[in-house]
């Protein structure tokens, strides 16, 4: 048994031989829809070149629909179990499918890395920066058990409290929503293997995001979160009009499609913290935390380019991001 991780290549050798069909198939990991068993099914055909009695099947690609992802709670300090590395199983036949036999059973992380930082490692939770505001919700993520459970802290300025562990057999990832364990005088806070220690209680918000190493991790928004929206209007013509009854008028606005934009400024950053922006402005998977409103809402990232900014290179000035996004739902006026 082999670990992988989904970004990269992993080919599999599957016999055959002349004149014989030999069929393969994989089963493993879980679909969006929670179905687990046999997804893939396929013939085993060698390269007519190659004179190995065996056909190459690159496995990755393959699996990733089935690569577990999803959300972890926003609201309650709990465990969900979402990151558990999938067992995918490759089985072969040479009868039709009659009989099947097991030809080998590989692991596959949900890590789109690069080889860039955390290879095999169990925790996946990278933090870009140590600032943290009561009302966030910080994360720890883990593969494996151990160790059993995580145990959060925080240090009101007379020392720490510990606050009630949670439990992370099998894996997965824990929440810690602050507003249920520290208060606005809490001046650090620990959680699994991190250590946030810079507090600060008048940022507007926070993005909540999958880092590239498959865990989950928590972005303080420290500069402002700015609201606006765009609308497209649905119209029609009829060519007899009544203008005193609405659904006759010349020309009718039938629908709005609104779509809900954010603009986000981040506060001061580090050389070392701008060079792990990419952790979120290159993820999928991202939801904003307003405070004021204390909503927890999905949005899609709208910038097409990053950069990573450092003090020399952006002209020794403080390195501060303005991230676009907008709410990943079109709301519909009728």
């Amino acid at each position: 048994m082999a670990n992988i991780l989904a970004w990269q290549d992993y080919f599999i050798q599957i016999p055959v031989s002349d004149g014989v069909t030999t069929l393969f198939r994989v089963s493993g990991g879980v679909d969006e829809f929670g179905l687990v068993g046999v997804f893939y099914q396929g013939v085993a055909v060698r390269k007519p070149s190659d004179p190995a009695a065996y056909a190459s099947i690159n496995l990755t690609p393959i699996c990733w629909p089935r690569i577990p992802y999803g959300a972890p709670n926003f609201h309650e300090r709990t465990k969900t179990a979402i990151m558990i590395p999938a067992t995918f199983t490759v089985e072969t036949s040479t009868d039709g499918g009659a009989t099947w036999t097991g030809l080998a059973s590989h692991v596959i992380y949900p890590d789109w890395s690069y080889g860039t930082d955390a290879g095999f490692n169990i925790y996946r939770t990278r933090q870009i920066t140590d600032h943290f505001h009561w009302k966030q919700v910080l994360f720890h993520t883990q593969t494996s058990t151990p160790p059993a459970s995580v145990t959060p802290w925080r240090n009101d300025g007379a020392g720490n409290v510990n606050g009630t562990a949670i439990s992370m057999s099998g894996g997965g990832v824990a929440s810690l929503p602050l507003a249920q364990f520290c208060t606005d005088k809490t001046i650090a806070v620990g959680f699994g293997q991190l250590t946030w220690r810079t507090p600060n209680h008048c940022a507007p918000g926070a993005l909540y995001y999958r880092n590239p190493f498959g865990g989950w991790d928590s972005f303080l928004v420290e500069g402002s979160i700015l609201a606006s929206s765009d609308t497209e209007r649905w119209t029609r013509t009829v060519r007899v009009a009544d203008n005193t009854n609405r659904e006759a008028r010349a020309e009718q606005n039938y629908v709005n499609e609104i779509v809900q934009r954010r603009t986000l400024s981040t506060g001061p950053l580090t050389d070392n913290e701008s060079a792990k922006m990419w952790y979120l402005l290159e993820s999928p998977d991202v939801w904003l935390h307003d405070f004021r409103t204390d909503s927890v809402v999905p949005v899609i990232l709208d910038d097409k380019s990053q950069a990573v900014k450092t003090y020399k290179t952006n002209g020794r000035r403080v390195s501060v991001y303005t991230i676009n996004c907008h709410i990943a739902r079109t709301d519909i006026r009728m």
